[in-house]
């Protein structure tokens, strides 16, 4: 959840009590934190990243109770201009920019304006790797504006809070904001950097502005803002949130044409003028509709419904519904997501309980039981259970195994993640087999004693295209034995003995395979289905996950095997 802090002026304003306001919040999914004397501080979901920020939540409560909203307008392009060179390819390489005129700053505008960018770094943003903000005084910038890349120790800048000038390699190894976000450069060989025509440099995001023309004061009266990062789609959508609540503070909305000087799509297109607030067409259907709320509601109340969560030009088809999403509900992706914005409007406590016509009786899962037999089994005979993480990379779930990627269906992440403060440490895939995140495990564990013998039994992913999801969870069974010396052996006579307590016969087969050591792997068979494999892996292999203990392995598919 991301803490917003909501005037109470601004509950004067939609003309609401405390308690109609906490059961619409209730609707939308946010709660009441605390309640003082000035405001209060209200929970809001991570997927309504549009209201971050008081103002954003202010238009939510508006557009619910049929008040009405101001309509957005992005003024004629003055033909303010931003160029980005070839040079922040590799380190940095997208930005989109807006300008925001005549804005009567205060202090609450300021802390709201500072507070926000903060929420999006941390949450969109992902700790300013996926995109970072820079917020600067218009009067003090000269376009053209310059998106480049040098080396560090050519960068040379009065950072904020900071004495004196210094160089990128200063600042990331000196500044104490540098030294918090300098692992987002680490291993690049330039940094990036904002420069007007004056020469002067606005900012080295994601790090930090410049004192010159970075800081933002009640005396400011227009801005320009950048986002900077790895994913258009992405800043475009953090530029648009950040539009919304310039403009509500009374700003005027300045496009900024961004100039690129390579091709980013296959239309060819290198200009791009944002910030792009069209509203986005989607189709929901009704069937949908009754499906995700389980009732034949009218036309009219579904219209109403969706004019309360801020759709605009709602028009009724034979099988549905044609709406616009405003571009800062970046929450929308599926129609499914339109019938849940429905069901909110409504309240699920309007609806009417139905009890079922179907009588049922409950009983546990095979697969569950299957499971608990197995732990059971394995820990019986002094296997210790781990569980890892799901999310995994492609470098350990493949590259690290020495896997031709070519030869495997993956499931990946539409953006890669980071964990923690280590780049290496990135997520970008679903894991589909667990031997990799075991060794991970192995690694961290090699000073306990010997030998070492774990197990994990939980679900990967498999692509299915006859999935709504495009796959599906598939149950594994992964074991690890690590000693000083090979225990190939011991763990094919542990899976015997496992196979006889579970009522089954397994056969085993020489095979290759590339993580194992030749001679020493074979497949898992249950009658003419291949369930698995076991093996000695190669001690290139241990190296890559930097295990310095022989070990070997198994792997089985859980959901082949049949028990009795």
């Amino acid at each position: 959840m991301v803490m917003v802090n909501f005037s109470k002026d601004k509950l004067k304003e939609l003309n609401l009590s405390s308690q109609e306001l906490e059961e619409i919040l209730f609707k939308f999914g946010f709660e009441i934190d605390e309640e003082n004397e000035e405001e209060f501080k209200i929970d809001v979901t991570h997927d309504r990243s549009d209201c971050f920020h008081a103002y954003g939540l202010l238009r939510a409560l508006k557009a619910y109770i049929g008040k009405e909203n101001k309509n957005i307008v992005v003024e004629k392009d003055e033909n303010y201009e931003v160029i980005v060179d070839e040079s922040v390819n590799n380190v940095r390489p997208y930005t989109v920019c807006a300008i925001f005129k005549n804005i009567d700053f205060t202090d609450e505008k300021i802390k709201e304006m500072i507070n926000i960018q903060e929420k999006l770094h941390i949450t969109i943003g992902r700790n300013r790797k996926k995109s970072a903000i820079g917020i600067y005084p218009y009067e003090k910038i000269k376009f053209p504006i310059t998106f480049k890349a040098d080396i560090p120790e050519k960068i040379k800048f009065h950072p904020l809070n900071s004495l004196s000038e210094m160089t990128g390699k200063q600042i990331v190894e000196e500044h104490e904001v540098g030294i918090k976000y300098a692992q987002l450069l680490e291993g690049k060989e330039k940094y990036p950097f904002f420069i007007d025509a004056n020469n002067n440099i606005l900012s080295m995001p994601p790090i930090i502005n410049s004192e010159m023309t970075g800081r933002v004061n009640e005396n400011t009266k227009s801005v320009f803002v950048e986002c900077s990062g790895d994913d258009l789609n992405t800043l475009s959508e953090v530029l648009n949130i950040l539009s919304i609540m310039f403009f509500e503070f009374g700003a005027k909305i300045i496009p900024v044409k961004v100039r690129y000087k390579k091709e980013l799509n296959s239309q060819k297109e290198k200009e791009f003028v944002f910030p792009n607030l069209r509203s986005n067409k989607k189709i929901i259907s009704k069937n949908t509709i009754k499906k995700i709320i389980g009732e034949d509601l009218k036309n009219k109340e579904i219209i109403s419904l969706l004019k309360k969560m801020q759709y605009e030009e709602i028009k009724e088809l034979k099988e549905g519904y044609e709406v616009l999403i405003p571009s800062y509900r970046t929450d929308l992706w599926h129609e499914v997501d339109i019938a849940d914005d429905i069901l909110r409007a409504k309240g699920i406590m309007n609806l009417e309980p139905i009890i079922p016509q179907v009588q049922g009786f409950g009983e546990e899962q095979k697969s569950s039981i299957k499971k608990e037999k197995i732990e059971k089994i394995l820990t019986e005979i002094g296997f210790n259970q781990v569980m890892t993480l799901a999310l995994t990379n492609f470098d350990s779930q493949i590259t690290q195994m020495k896997i031709d990627e070519k030869n495997i269906k993956l499931i990946e992440e539409i953006e890669p993640i980071q964990v923690g403060n280590s780049v290496e440490s990135g997520v970008n895939m679903v894991r589909f087999h667990i031997l990799p995140e075991l060794l991970k495990l192995i690694y961290n564990n090699q000073d306990k004693e010997l030998p070492l013998k774990l197990f994990e039994l939980d679900q990967v992913a498999q692509i299915d295209r006859n999935e709504e999801t495009l796959s599906r969870n598939i149950f594994h069974l992964a074991l690890t034995i690590s000693d000083t010396q090979s225990q190939v052996t011991y763990l094919r006579q542990i899976i015997d003995y496992l196979s006889r307590k579970l009522g089954i016969e397994f056969i085993y087969e020489e095979y290759e395979l590339p993580f194992y050591i030749e001679g020493r792997c074979v497949i898992i068979k249950q009658k003419d289905k291949v369930v698995g494999y076991l093996g000695e892996l190669l001690p290139e292999v241990l190296d890559n996950f930097q295990v310095s203990i022989p070990t070997s392995s198994l792997e089985i598919n859980l959901d082949l095997v049949d028990i009795n």
